[in-house]
């Protein structure tokens, strides 16, 4: 009998595999019913800081349905799916990016995925694959919540891209990756994108680039008053505990 992956091995398998699946028309129904529990926040990293453009919100294209055989044991549908909408692009060092984000609620949590979209490919991670058993290999919904940092490896450009959301109250980004550390500041994402998406109030975005293949084992995320608001080892992100330091 194989070993149980551990929930991170899945996430990114998962996201490998986004790229193909969302290929299908948006889609345009909504679950019913749903309550504003928010667990999110990402951030990544960068060499030099970067402006992000937003624009008028544009349906993204919707996920593919995950097949059985991918999906943890006691996969369980969120409560509410929110549509994918576009909520931010741009341009870094010459290469042209943009940026899809989609919510689901988990009754105490909510989990949103974010998407990149490059012209080497694409990558990310999507909401709706939680499980509601523990234990090795189990995507929990609040281990989905919780794992805010996302990074797709660019073959063409040769780069590593880094991107996810942020709460409301975060304005900075330090980021350690291998051999590399930089501070940028989050950006607003577009707010008519985050209402059609029914996205966090005041969600902020972020997407980043370094050359090369990096690891990101830690990003600090911090308010207007520098005070920490989220402590990210390796893709998983929490409030810190007092005392302790990044």
């Amino acid at each position: 009998m194989s070993a149980a992956r551990d929930p991170d091995a899945i996430l990114a398998e998962l996201g490998r595999d986004l790229h193909g699946a969302w290929r299908c028309p948006p889609r345009r129904s909504r679950l019913a019913g749903w309550r504003r529990s928010v667990l999110i926040a990402v951030a990544p990293l960068v060499l030099v800081p970067t402006a992000l453009a937003a624009r008028d919100a544009v349906w993204a294209p919707a996920p593919a349905p995950l097949p059985d055989s991918v999906r943890s044991p006691g996969a369980v549908a969120p409560r509410y799916a929110g549509d994918q909408v576009y909520v931010a692009d741009g341009e870094l060092r010459g290469v042209a990016w943009r940026l899809s984000a989609s919510s689901c609620d988990y009754a105490a949590v909510r989990a949103v995925g974010v998407f990149l979209t490059v012209p080497g490919g694409g990558g990310g991670a999507r909401c709706d694959i939680a499980s509601d058993r523990g234990g090795a290999g189990s995507v929990t919904p609040r281990v989905l919540a919780e794992r805010l940092v996302q990074t797709y490896f660019d073959p063409v450009a040769g780069r590593t891209w880094a991107f996810g959301a942020l709460p409301a109250a975060a304005r900075s980004v330090e980021v350690a990756a291998t051999g590399a550390r930089a501070t940028v500041a989050a950006a607003p994402a577009d707010p008519s994108a985050v209402g059609r998406g029914d996205l966090p109030a005041g969600m902020r975005v972020f997407v980043a680039a370094l050359d090369g293949a990096r690891e990101v084992p830690l990003v600090t995320v911090r308010d207007a008053s520098r005070a920490v608001l989220l402590v990210c080892r390796d893709g998983r992100c929490s409030t810190p505990t007092q005392g302790e330091s990044p």
